[in-house]
């Protein structure tokens, strides 16, 4: 579970990396919502409150 969630991350910064190069901020902003509502849908409750307890 934890190795899935290390190469998820990867997967997110690397999306994020991809934003930043985008000169248009209307659309690198749609990108990163996109993106935390991806990052909401692949984080289960489990994982959601092992991380705020950490």
């Amino acid at each position: 579970m934890l190795d899935m969630n290390i190469k998820h991350e990867k997967e997110i910064k690397t999306k994020l990396i991809k934003c930043e190069d985008i000169e248009n901020p209307d659309l690198h902003f749609k990108q990163l919502r996109g993106l935390g509502d991806e990052m909401i849908q692949k984080t289960s409750f489990e994982d959601l409150t092992i991380f705020l307890n950490a």
